[in-house]
């Protein structure tokens, strides 16, 4: 019986390493792009393909808003909020959403290096990084070209510009940091989306090195 016994207790713990082996740890990709860059479209595409959750950074900012005064006067200033005020939130989101047990792809991140490295540091590992691109033109076209009813307040054309100023400033010096480290890469925006969404997969198989899971 004693044996019998240990046996049983072997073949259970081979059995919950094994659950515990096939069980992968969550991963995150983002998907980042200035103001009219379709962004959510192309990330809930990906976290389709990918089996995962999807998470928006504007989304969480603007529902903060309407309790946060300083998320507030920031969003409606066309300014960032501080990189940490994001992370805790994004955290947030997370930790309640069944769907990103798995892991998500985030729309709206990295503003900064602090900001990614954090995200990394609290949250998890981030498997590729891609950035939609298209000229300052091109989006505030598209932006203040939206039917009224889904305009924002922070879509006004005046906030729109330092929107677009602030997000090309951190940009340029989040996405030199992210490509020294094998990060990072570029997708135009300025295509057909059937185009954008194929473009953007090629882009993500070369940093993980993987096909999407159907």
């Amino acid at each position: 019986e004693p044996v019998s016994t240990l046996q049983g207790a072997a073949d259970t713990a081979g059995a919950q390493e094994g659950a515990a082996e096939e069980k992968k740890p969550p991963v995150y990709t983002f998907i980042n792009g200035g103001p009219g860059t379709g962004k959510k479209a192309v990330a809930e595409s990906l976290a389709y393909e990918t089996g995962r959750g999807y998470i928006s950074v504007g989304d969480i900012l603007r529902e903060e808003m309407e309790s946060d005064a300083e998320v507030a006067e920031a969003v409606n200033a066309g300014t960032s909020v501080t990189w940490k005020t994001v992370i805790n939130l994004v955290k947030q989101q997370i930790q309640v959403r069944p769907e990103c047990a798995a892991g998500c792809v985030v729309g709206g991140l990295p503003r900064t290096e602090e900001q990614y490295n954090s995200f990394v540091r609290e949250i998890g590992p981030v498997d590729a990084v891609v950035f939609l691109t298209a000229s300052d033109e091109v989006l505030q076209k598209n932006v203040l070209e939206k039917p009224e009813e889904l305009r924002r307040a922070d879509d006004a054309e005046d906030v729109l510009k330092v929107r677009l100023q602030t997000y090309g400033e951190e940009t340029a010096k989040v996405l030199g940091y992210l490509k020294e480290h094998g990060q990072g890469l570029e997708v135009s925006w300025e295509a057909a989306m059937e185009t954008v969404l194929a473009n953007v997969r090629e882009v993500y198989n070369k940093q993980t090195g993987k096909q999407p899971d159907p």
